[in-house]
């Protein structure tokens, strides 16, 4: 439970939801970290490097980038 402003602000989260929001935060600055050592890479080749690191696969990686905004495909 946290005070802010007056305000109680209580975190209604599972353990496992909290678990998760971290390992997609990890992953997010991994792979810009990833982007900028390896500008010239692919991201489908970076999302099997992490998708292997994080026991992922390819395609979750890349839905977890896109939902938390780190990766937008050309379309």
């Amino acid at each position: 439970m946290e005070q802010k402003k007056n305000k109680v602000v209580i975190d209604l989260r599972t353990p496992a939801e909290v678990k998760r929001a971290e390992r997609d935060r990890a992953l997010c600055e991994e792979y810009n970290a990833l982007v900028r050592q390896q500008p010239t890479a692919k991201p489908y080749r970076l999302f099997g490097a992490l998708a292997k690191r994080y026991s992922l696969s390819g395609y979750g990686v890349a839905k977890i980038l896109q939902k938390r905004g780190a990766y937008t495909p050309n379309v």
